[in-house]
Formats: C-alpha cells, structure tokens, sequence
C-alpha cells in the first residue's frame, strides 16, 4: 500500500470507527419507537415556500386544506420568508395562532442560514419552543477543499454542541438537511453522524432529502439505514437525469465528463425515486418521524418552487400540481404496505 493509499484508508477508518463507536447513544433512543402492527400517522407538511404568493395564514391554510396536507413547515427569515426574523417574537405566536384557528397545525421551521448558535437562532428557538413546535432546519456547513477534511468536521461539531445545549434548554431539536453538492457537509451522511454521533438524537437529527439522496444511485437506501437512529424528517422530492447540451454538442468534452450528465428536479413520480421502495423501507425501520413535501421543479409551478411573491400560472395549475405530488406520497406509502397514512 503506498502512502496515498494508507492515508485514505486512515482517514475513512476513523470516521467509521467515530460513528459505529457512537452508534450506542442512538441506537437506545431509536429502539423506543418500533412500529406497531396498526397504521402509523406522522401526517405530511406542506412547506410554505412554496406559499410564498399566499401571505394572510387565512389563504395558507385554505391552500393546505386544497393540499390536503393538515400542517406546515413555516418559513421564518428574511425576505419573502412568512415570518420575519427581525419581529419572530411578536410575529410567529400571531401566525401560528391563526393557522391552529384553522386547523392547520405548525410542527415544524425552516429558519436562515446560519451554522452557528447566533441571537437570532436563540430568539427564533425559544419562541417555537414556547409554541410547542420542537423541530427547526437551518443553513448549511460547506467544505473548504484547500483544506484536509476531518478537522473541519471537528469545528462543525463543536458548533452542533451549542446547538444542543441549546435545544436542552428548549426542548427542541435541530434538522441537517441532506445535500447533494461535493461541498456540502450533509452529501454523503457519514459526515453529519460523525458530526451527531456524540449527542442525543432528541436534540439533533436529519432532515433527508429523497430527491438529493437519490444522487447516489442504490446507495441511497444503504445510506438511510445507516442514519436511522438520526432520521428526524423525510422530505419528499424527485429528480432525473438530464444532459448539459453544451456539453453533449462538443464531442472532444464530450467523450471525457462523463458524457455531460447532471440532473433536475421534477414532480414526484416523473423521476428516479423509487417511492414505493422507501414506503417498504420505512415500515421496516419502523419510521414514525415526521414528513414534509418539497416542491422545487420548474414546470408547472410558476416560480412558486423559488418562494417567489407573485406567481405566473394561474393558482388552481400551481396548487394542482403539488397536490399531485401529495397523492403521489400518499399512493406510493399505501401500496408499498408501508402502514404510515398521510
């Protein structure tokens, strides 16, 4: 083996050994919700960037009510965000109270993009806690390539730490949404347990992407049943393949980057996704975690996939697409015998 060689080996071997060595803290809270043989019900949140052009809790929840989705992942931040950061005090008890008034129910936040505890988080935290909404999803750590891996993973974990004691405070939980670019710390999983791996899953866990996770091809489901005892929510999205034809029309690039192959996000069942597997899978490892729907593919929806504030396809197109999308869920989690009802 040369020197190379070994150092890879090194490195890959202590991170397995950091997570596997850790597997024991979360492997005693995942045992404490096995499934049973009656239908589970974690309920499916709508997301309101999509809602974005909708902006009195009224209409949104009429919106969900059209989804058929009973509770909402909230955006709360800055721009077109429903709740703005700058008065979440004050804002998010007025907006979550309307939309419990008509029936739609708050369980989880998309917050900004922070990767550290600032006053913000701890103001945004404390206030969700108060409503007894638990779980929040924040920004992205992303890797400096310049630089050797791990200990940028032991910084990243020190700032999970003050997450934590955060979220002992409150009672509430952090989500680390899955990616899929090389940069981003969430791509390929092992590094947020190694990141995870020393605290309770009650105060931090994973907010797994299906359609950034299906960039790994049938490693996906390899992946996932390794981060179970961190698997706070799944949120459902598709994609496919697609060729960059700037790349396929020049045949010299062609034939050396992998023939131009990228991928885009598309309605649910249109993609590579195999829903129907996560519905047996999910039965298996006796999912009861939460669920939320993402829309983020550009046909169909009329810039409602960016969180924009006007839309330019008419509504009943827009909200008739992710409901689409909603029945795609709920079909694929009854046929695969999944025991899970949204």
């Amino acid at each position: 083996m040369n020197r190379r060689d070994f150092l890879s080996a090194t490195v890959v071997a202590g991170l397995m050994n950091n997570v596997l060595a850790s597997r024991s803290y979360a492997q005693t809270a995942a045992s404490r919700s096995r499934p049973s043989d009656s239908p589970q019900v974690p309920g499916l949140d709508a997301y309101s960037r999509y809602l974005h052009w909708l902006r009195d809790p009224g209409e949104i929840a009429e919106a969900c009510r059209e989804l058929t989705c009973n509770s909402l992942l909230l955006s709360v931040g800055e721009g077109s965000a429903h709740v703005s950061i700058n008065n979440v005090v004050t804002e998010l008890p007025r907006f979550v109270s309307a939309l419990r008034s008509e029936g739609v129910e708050v369980r989880q936040i998309r917050g900004g993009n922070q990767t550290d505890v600032d006053v913000d988080v701890e103001r945004l935290v404390a206030t969700m806690s108060d409503l007894d909404i638990h779980t929040y999803w924040l920004g992205t750590d992303r890797y400096d390539f310049s630089q050797p891996i791990m200990p940028q993973l032991d910084a990243i974990k020190r700032k999970v730490e003050r997450f934590v004691r955060l979220n002992e405070r409150h009672g509430t939980r952090i989500q680390y949404h899955t990616r899929s670019n090389a940069s981003s710390v969430g791509s390929v999983v092992w590094d947020l347990l190694y990141i995870m791996g020393d605290f309770d899953p009650q105060y931090v866990g994973i907010h797994w992407d299906t359609g950034h996770m299906s960039n790994h091809g049938a490693m996906w489901e390899t992946l996932l049943r390794t981060a179970v005892p961190y698997l706070a929510t799944i949120s459902w999205k598709d994609r496919r393949p697609v060729q960059d034809s700037r790349i396929a029309t020049d045949q010299v690039i062609h034939s050396i980057r992998g023939l131009g192959w990228g991928y885009e996000d598309v309605a649910l069942g249109t993609g590579w996704v195999d829903f129907y597997r996560y519905g047996e899978l999910l039965r298996e490892i006796g999912y009861t975690g939460l669920m939320d729907l993402q829309a983020e593919y550009d046909n169909s929806l009329g810039g409602a996939n960016h969180g924009n504030t006007e839309l330019t396809l008419p509504r009943d197109v827009v909200l008739g697409a992710i409901k689409r999308d909603v029945l795609t869920v709920r079909t694929a989690l009854q046929e695969s015998g999944s025991g899970i009802v949204v």
